[in-house]
């Protein structure tokens, strides 16, 4: 038996359903999981099942909602994710040393440090990514039919003062860059 490890809730209740079906010493030997994990993952079954249903992808979860360490400060979490997503809104990038700096001037505690552990934590927490949002390219502009028709006809004023030689070569260059 392995000493430390994490399991989704899908095999817990694969591991659960096994167990009582046959017998709990079996479902220990077949499926290598300590005895004591399958007796809590029996008594936790209902809550096991409703975390599933609830989940989209039951694979990233390993542990019951609420379980863990709880937060220090929540007022303090809830206040700097209102402060980055604020500036997010306004479209201001803002960098992990940024929130770093207005978590220390928001927290009164003279031990915390917003370590980039922390950070780490704190943004996936809030499901919070670091990337800037691009908003280049991401939509046509509304007047794009006019900025086509426009170098068009400046493409056609230009084949109209060149030469031939020089309209083939700039055809080309129009081609390729199509």
């Amino acid at each position: 038996l392995s000493k430390e490890r994490n399991y989704d809730i899908k095999f817990k209740l694969e591991v659960v359903k096994y167990a009582q079906n046959n017998n709990k010493a079996k479902g220990v030997r077949e499926k290598n999981v300590p005895r004591t994990c399958v007796k809590n993952w029996i008594n936790q079954k209902m809550q096991l099942e409703s975390q599933l249903q609830q989940s989209c992808s039951s694979s990233s979860y390993k542990r019951l909602h609420g379980t863990g360490r709880p937060l220090k400060d929540a007022d303090f979490d809830e206040k700097l994710i209102a402060w980055v997503r604020e500036q997010r809104a306004k479209k201001i990038c803002i960098s992990r040393t940024l929130i770093q700096k207005q978590a220390l001037s928001f927290f009164s505690d003279s031990t915390f440090r917003a370590s980039n552990g922390w950070l780490v934590n704190f943004l996936n927490r809030h499901n919070q990514i670091s990337r800037r949002p691009t908003t280049t390219c991401q939509k046509e502009p509304e007047y794009y039919f006019e900025k086509i028709t426009n170098f068009l006809v400046f493409v056609e004023k230009l084949t109209t003062n060149t030469s031939s030689h020089e309209t083939r070569q700039l055809s080309t260059s129009i081609a390729l860059e199509v």
